[in-house]
C-alpha cells in the first residue's frame, strides 16, 4: 500500500487506489492500541488531501467537499495531536539548550507536559472530540470514493494541480522571510508538505531524481516544523505558564525559543531557495516530461 502513482494503472484509477489505501490504513491506526495511532491516522488524511489536490482541477465541485471532509475529520484529532507536539517540542529544545535549561528543569517540565497529554487522552476516552466518532465517519468517507470521476486518465489531469501548488510554495517562502510571522512561515510550511506529498506519489517516475527531491523536502517540512511548534510552544507558555515553573525560568524558555527559530529560518531560507528556484511552469513541464518516459518503457 505504497502511496505512489503505479505505471500500469491510469492515474484516475490511482487516485482512487491510493485514497482507499489511505482511508484503510487511518482506521487501523485509529483501532490500534499504539500511542502513536492518533497522529498517523491525522498523517492519513493529510496524504489524501494531498491527493486531492493534484487533481483538484478535475474533480472541481468534488474536490471542495471531499477536501473539506478531510480536514474536518484532521480537525477532530488536532487536540491529542497538539498535546503530544508538546512533549515532543520540549524535548528538542532541551537537546539543542542542554547547559542553560538543566536536567532537572528539563525533566520536571517534561513530566507536566506528559501529564497534561494524558489528562487530554482521557477526556478523549470519556467522550470529546476524538478517534471513535471519526471511524465511523470514515466509512461514509471510503464509500464516497468511487463517486470521484475524472475526463481523462493521463498526466493532464494533475499537471494543473502540480503546477499551482508548487507556485503556491514559492510564493509562501518569499511571503515567509518578507513578513517573518510566525502564521505565514506555517502557511508555506503547509505548502512545503503538499510538494512533499506530491513527490513521493510520483517518485517512481524517476527513483533517483525525485527520490533526492523528496528527501530534501522532507528535511525543509521539518525544519520549518520545528519552527512552526515552537510559536505554537510559545503560546502555551504564555497560556498555561504553570507547566514551566518560576517567571525566571519561563524567560528563559521564550528566549530560547527565539534563538531556535532564527536558527531554524535561517537553514530553511537556504535550502528552500533551492528547491523552489525553479520557474512553476517549467516545473510543471519537466515533470510532464519524466511521466511520459517512464510511461513509454512499459511495465516495470
Amino acid at each position: 500500500m505504497a502511496y505512489r502513482f503505479r505505471k500500469e494503472e491510469p492515474i484516475s484509477a490511482g487516485i482512487r487506489r491510493i485514497a482507499r489505501e489511505r482511508v484503510d490504513k487511518a482506521l487501523g491506526h485509529l483501532s490500534s492500541d499504539r500511542d502513536d495511532g492518533v497522529h498517523e491516522a491525522r498523517k492519513r488524511f493529510k496524504e489524501i488531501r494531498a491527493v486531492l489536490r493534484l487533481a483538484s482541477h478535475a474533480l472541481g465541485d468534488r474536490f471542495v467537499i471531499e477536501n473539506r471532509r478531510y480536514r474536518d475529520l484532521g480537525r477532530a484529532l488536532s487536540e491529542a495531536r497538539d498535546a503530544q507536539a508538546a512533549v515532543e517540542t520540549w524535548d528538542k529544545l532541551c537537546a539543542r539548550f542542554r547547559d542553560e535549561i538543566g536536567e532537572t528543569d528539563a525533566r520536571a517540565v517534561h513530566r507536566r507536559l506528559q501529564l497534561r497529554r494524558r489528562d487530554v487522552l482521557a477526556g478523549d476516552a470519556d467522550g470529546g472530540p476524538g478517534s471513535g466518532r471519526v471511524s465511523e465517519r470514515l466509512a461514509a468517507a471510503r464509500e464516497a470514493i468511487a463517486g470521484w470521476r475524472f475526463s481523462d486518465s493521463r498526466f493532464v489531469i494533475i499537471q494543473e494541480g502540480l503546477v499551482e501548488h508548487y507556485a503556491k510554495g514559492r510564493r509562501g517562502l518569499r511571503r515567509a522571510y518578507a513578513g517573518g510571522r510566525d502564521e505565514q512561515f506555517h502557511a508555506w510550511r503547509k505548502r512545503i508538505k503538499n510538494q512533499w506529498y506530491h513527490t513521493t506519489l510520483l517518485e517512481p517516475v524517476w527513483e533517483a531524481g525525485l527520490g533526492t527531491r523528496k528527501k530534501s523536502l522532507k528535511a525543509l517540512s521539518d525544519l520549518v516544523g520545528d519552527d512552526h511548534d515552537l510559536a505554537v510552544f510559545s503560546s502555551l507558555l504564555a497560556g498555561e505558564p504553570q507547566l514551566f515553573g518560576l517567571p525566571a525560568s519561563r524567560q528563559t524558555v521564550a528566549s530560547l525559543i527565539a534563538i531556535r527559530q532564527a536558527e531554524l529560518r535561517g537553514d530553511a531560507h537556504e535550502l528552500g531557495s533551492l528547491l523552489y528556484a525553479e520557474k512553476p511552469k517549467a516545473f510543471g513541464r519537466r515533470i510532464a516530461a519524466y511521466w511520459s518516459a517512464w510511461k513509454a518503457n512499459g511495465s516495470d
